[in-house]
């Protein structure tokens, strides 16, 4: 099956001409926001599926332009959301806006984890919300992670984004996206999870979700979208690592104490 859900295998960086003295990119407008209708979304994936309610059935799920272009991220807590580093600048700063109709704004803050570098290793960045996230839908919830350990071989999974939703990067994105995969195998020594055979991250998909579904509308997030090779293979950074679990329970106690779902015990988490 092909690609529905990705970015590239490059990594982020200013490309400058030889010679060309590197300029630091200018941070664009950082603004997240909830799931939206499927008014245009009138190409199919194959692969894959539209997500009919995204207000039902992921709330949770952001999508926004950063650093590296389109991204995806994800409310994990009232003040966190999680996406991947290649997708914010350090440090960087902006907003989540929810609603038009007496519309919910909050500022953010984001951080890489302190070890990420240029192979796009540890591709996660936690991002501060000064205001607790007020999710679109009557019934709403944070997502839940697992730190303890990643999924098994074989396990199924779904991956979630508003990437493109054609081979090679192309066709339509800013529409909310998921499909079905299964864990191809877990790299040992690095922090990768790959996926292989069912649907696939596209570009603007990165910093999006990677779950195991538990029962209906039920699920936990074992992984952020980093990578892949926009056909078959996606490589999702694991929130197991060691580096990575101690980077999210440390980050929510560094001068800001916050509550993470999955980590801290706390109401309106996704089961």
């Amino acid at each position: 099956m092909r690609a529905l859900i990705a970015m590239a295998w490059a990594s982020v960086a200013a490309l400058t001409a030889q010679g060309d003295t590197p300029q630091a990119p200018l941070a664009p407008a950082l603004v997240m926001s909830p799931p939206e209708g499927l008014a245009e979304a009138d190409v199919q994936i194959l692969g894959g599926r539209k997500v009919a309610d995204p207000e039902a059935t992921w709330p949770a799920t952001l999508k926004f332009n950063g650093g590296a272009g389109p991204c995806t991220a994800t409310a994990i807590g009232p003040h966190v959301v999680l996406t991947a580093a290649h997708c914010v600048l350090p440090n960087q700063t902006g907003k989540i806006t929810v609603g038009t109709v007496n519309p919910f704004s909050t500022t953010i803050s984001c951080q890489h984890h302190p070890d990420y570098d240029e192979d796009v290793k540890l591709d996660v960045a936690l991002c501060h919300a000064t205001a607790a996230i007020r999710l679109p839908g009557a019934n709403s919830a944070y997502e839940t992670v697992r730190i303890s350990e990643p999924p098994r071989p074989d396990t199924p999974v779904v991956l979630l984004g508003y990437g493109c939703r054609q081979e090679l990067g192309y066709g339509p994105a800013g529409v909310l996206f998921e499909g079905d995969n299964k864990i191809f195998r877990i790299t040992t020594g690095d922090p990768w999870i790959e996926t292989r055979g069912g649907v696939a991250v596209c570009s603007g998909d990165s910093g999006g979700g990677a779950f195991v579904p538990t029962g209906t509308l039920r699920r936990w997030m074992f992984g952020v979208n980093s990578q892949g090779d926009l056909l078959t293979r996606s490589m999702i950074t694991s929130l197991a690592d060691p580096k990575v679990a101690k980077f999210l329970k440390d980050w929510r106690r560094d001068g800001r104490d916050v509550k993470i779902c999955g980590i801290d015990e706390m109401d309106d988490c996704h089961g």
